[in-house]
């Protein structure tokens, strides 16, 4: 082969792996894009309902789950005459807020953190909480994978050459669900679908007492609009038995965020501001036991949540109009510290991972 031949051959298998490369980085963006168009200030839609059995044998609960089913929100409305007396628990207009902020931006790592909260008709904050918040990695190497049995396991992935792991995360940043999935833009709207196993949903054990199945087989459309994003959910309600799975019956649901000013998500920001530093550090411990490759059990039946001792219960206004935290956690330590130095920072880690470790059946 010529000289000539060779400088060709080198020069054109340059280009090609030159355009792959920007082709892979044009995508990428595009997909980053769609993802951070999450963020900002919603009006949100919460709803789910079931709609076959699948089953023989097994009746359908007819009853549909929203917002106003939510035990926190509930306790809050009935205690809100004391705010004002011509609100009654039957006449109080629940319109759920959240503002989606954007705890992480980084090229390969994307994680929205959902704060909820409510307001009278002035604006003025009555109810604020972190919820849940979603991480997005690209190509990521390994997740917590939900195996059934309240055990999550440290899942090793393959071919997620060009696709996002999206990691939806509790209140204290431990896993609920996570799945891998590619981005498409090939409609007019950017679309993100995956499918994956959970655990029972906090919204049906705690706000619709069922006991009669523990996991969910969920498949997620999420499509990014202008201006809102809706999360369509298909899911199959799963009974654990003897180990086996039962599918129970199938449920549609959506969560549809629907934008408001950013104006009006500012009364959370303070909020978010003042403990964004403690949230990563319970999110470093968790990332911590990702990497040494820990599985984890969840205990239930400890009377409380895991969460609520690391984070603290929401925050609701006192008649006074002051904002009152009726059980406090380790955040407040955060919030009361003189001094937020690494000295804090790695007394607080090791309380977390104590803690989080206690609900751990294996140890």
């Amino acid at each position: 082969m010529t000289v000539f031949r060779i400088q060709f051959l080198f020069l054109f298998l340059v280009s090609v792996s030159f355009g792959s490369a920007k082709a892979e980085n044009l995508q990428r963006e595009k997909d980053r894009q769609a993802i951070l168009g999450m963020s900002g200030c919603y009006m949100v839609d919460y709803n789910y309902h079931e709609v076959e059995a699948l089953l023989e044998g097994y009746q359908l609960d007819h009853r549909e789950y929203h917002a106003s089913v939510n035990s926190d929100f509930q306790r809050f409305v009935r205690m809100y005459p004391l705010l004002d007396s011509s609100v009654t628990p039957e006449n109080y207009q629940l319109n759920v807020k959240e503002k989606i902020w954007v705890r992480t931006d980084e090229e390969n790592v994307i994680h929205l953190q959902h704060i909820i909260f409510l307001t009278n008709k002035k604006g003025e904050l009555d109810f604020v909480m972190k919820h849940h918040s979603q991480r997005w990695r690209y190509e990521a190497d390994r997740t917590y994978t939900y195996s059934g049995g309240m055990l999550w396991e440290v899942e090793n992935l393959e071919d997620t050459a060009g696709r996002w792991t999206r990691e939806v995360k509790a209140l204290d940043d431990s896993p609920r669900y996570s799945c891998t999935g590619a981005w498409e833009h090939s409609q007019e709207f950017p679309r993100w679908e995956c499918s994956n196993y959970s655990p029972i949903p906090g919204r049906e054990y705690r706000d619709m007492g069922r006991r009669d199945y523990q996991g969910l087989d969920r498949t997620h459309r999420i499509t990014v609009y202008p201006y809102s994003w809706l999360d369509a959910q298909e899911n199959v309600k799963v009974r654990e038995q003897n180990g086996e799975r039962i599918d129970l019956a199938r449920e549609l649901g959506r969560n549809w965020h629907h934008p408001l000013p950013e104006g009006d998500c500012s009364v959370v920001d303070s909020f978010v501001e003042e403990r964004s530093g403690f949230w990563s550090l319970t999110q470093e411990v968790w990332d911590e036991f990702l990497q040494e490759g820990r599985s984890m059990y969840e205990s239930t039946g400890r009377g409380i949540a895991r969460w609520m001792p690391i984070n603290g219960g929401p925050l609701i206004v006192h008649p006074d109009r002051k904002l009152v935290q009726y059980r406090t956690g380790l955040e407040q330590e955060y919030l009361d510290a003189s001094e937020r130095d690494e000295r804090l920072f790695a007394g607080l880690k090791m309380r977390i991972r104590k803690h989080l470790l206690s609900y751990d059946r294996q140890d």
